[in-house]
This record gives structure tokens, C-alpha cells and sequence, in this order.
């Protein structure tokens, strides 16, 4: 379940209790839209679940839509100020872009690839997104242009993977513009965190 908090007084009751599917089998992720929609990637279901913004107020709200996303989509995120949400499919080997405007679906290829996290940043150029691999142990950039009528020009790689982490890679984060990444990395053998700048 996904509770529905008021932040003006905590100690109440959840205004909505969100029921996700077989959520108790994986763990699902959340994102708001900037008008308050809350998209939840559900992996079991290979699905996204977005509400209205009505779980703030009405008990019970309207059910959600579910978008089709790749399969086992285990992150998710969207930019502020972006048109699209995105997914990282860890088995399916791309990212699933869902706009915002309609909750249409295109997948963005990455192949040989099993992307586990990823941020989404939106520069003059259009959005770039910044793509995991903890498997693989790589970060792939990618510019995601849509509009482009060959789509073949619609995916562009940014640069080759960067694959010279000192330390395992599980989360990344983009400032604001896309200019830098943060990049965590996990030493599995004695258990630290680090943080690496790209």
C-alpha cells in the first residue's frame, strides 16, 4: 500500500490508503508529476499505476490508470520541468518513457544492458537521462529527442558508458540543468557507500 500522509498534522490518520497489485512481492517506487500525480512503478505487474491528484481530498478516489511499462521496472523518476516520466526495466534491457500528457509509452533501447536505476534531467537540447547498470557496473547517457521524425535519430547515446567506477553503482542523481551526476557506489565487501561525481 501507499499512504497518503497530510503534512500539515502527521499524527491523523492517512487520508488514503493506495492498494498496488502484488506490490508485497517487489519493491515499488514513487514519483510525482509537477501537477501532483503520483506514478507508482509496480515490477511484478511490469506496470505503473498513476493516481489523480483527488487521493489528497476524496475517500475513495478515482482507481488508477496502469501503464504498460518494460519488464521488472525497478526505478523511476521525472524531472520537474520534463514531459515525460521514465522507468528503469532491469529486464528488458531499455527505459520506458511514458508522457506525461497522454501516459503514451516508448521504449528507449539500451542493449545488452540491465538498467536498475536512473535520473532524468531537461536541458535546451531536449531530456537526457542517465541510466545505471549495477550488474554491469556502467552508466549510460542517453538524449531522448522524440520529436525527431527518423526515429532512429530519437535515441541518441551520449558519449560511450562510463565504466570506470572504483566501486559497485546502485543509484544516481542529476543537478538541476544535467551539467553534473552523482553517481552511489556500494564496496559490497566491507559494506561503505561513496559517492562519485560525473
Amino acid at each position: 500500500q501507499v499512504y497518503v500522509l497530510d503534512t500539515a498534522n502527521l499524527a491523523t490518520a492517512p487520508v488514503n490508503k493506495l492498494s498496488v497489485t502484488d506490490g508485497a512481492a517487489s519493491q515499488t517506487r514513487l514519483g510525482v508529476a509537477a501537477d501532483g500525480r503520483l506514478f507508482v512503478a509496480n515490477p511484478p505487474k511490469n506496470e505503473v499505476l498513476v493516481w489523480a491528484t483527488d487521493i489528497n481530498t476524496a475517500n475513495p478516489p478515482a482507481p488508477p490508470t496502469s501503464v504498460a511499462a518494460g519488464t521488472n521496472p525497478v526505478a523511476i523518476t521525472i524531472p520537474a520541468t520534463g514531459e515525460y516520466a521514465y522507468t528503469a526495466n532491469l529486464d528488458s534491457a531499455d527505459v520506458s518513457a511514458i508522457k506525461l500528457s497522454d501516459l503514451s509509452v516508448k521504449p528507449i533501447a539500451i542493449a545488452g544492458s540491465k538498467p536498475s536505476a536512473l535520473a532524468a534531467s531537461v536541458t535546451t537540447g531536449g531530456e537526457n537521462l542517465a541510466v545505471v547498470d549495477s550488474d554491469n557496473q556502467k552508466l549510460h547517457l542517453i538524449g531522448w529527442r522524440p520529436n525527431e521524425a527518423n526515429p532512429a535519430d530519437q535515441i541518441k547515446p551520449l558519449g560511450d558508458p562510463v565504466s570506470t567506477f572504483a566501486h559497485r553503482p546502485i543509484d544516481v542523481v542529476a543537478s538541476a540543468g544535467g551539467k553534473w551526476l552523482y553517481v552511489l557506489e556500494k564496496e559490497d565487501a566491507d559494506d561503505k557507500g561513496y559517492v562519485q561525481p560525473v
